[in-house]
């Protein structure tokens, strides 16, 4: 599986509504147009972004948590 579809799948696993626009914007942070384009090389910084926009919406302790997954996800 890619990494952007293993990413998708982990961020629905926490934000329930709305993921795909919720990738969107975060590729947005790290001037990638297509979630498609994601790959482990932007993990870090990727996951950064999710987890400041997730603290809004799950909060803090759960956000890290999914930071966390989607570094796992790329080896970091």
């Amino acid at each position: 599986m890619p990494f952007f579809e293993e990413v998708r799948k982990t961020v629905a696993e926490y934000i329930k509504t709305d993921v795909d626009r919720f990738l969107v914007r975060q590729c947005h942070h790290i001037e990638i147009d297509n979630i498609t384009q994601l790959t482990e090389a932007h993990a870090g910084e990727f996951a950064k972004w999710v987890r400041i926009s997730a603290a809004l919406l799950i909060g803090e302790e759960q956000a890290e948590e999914l930071k966390q997954k989607i570094l796992s996800l790329a080896g970091q």
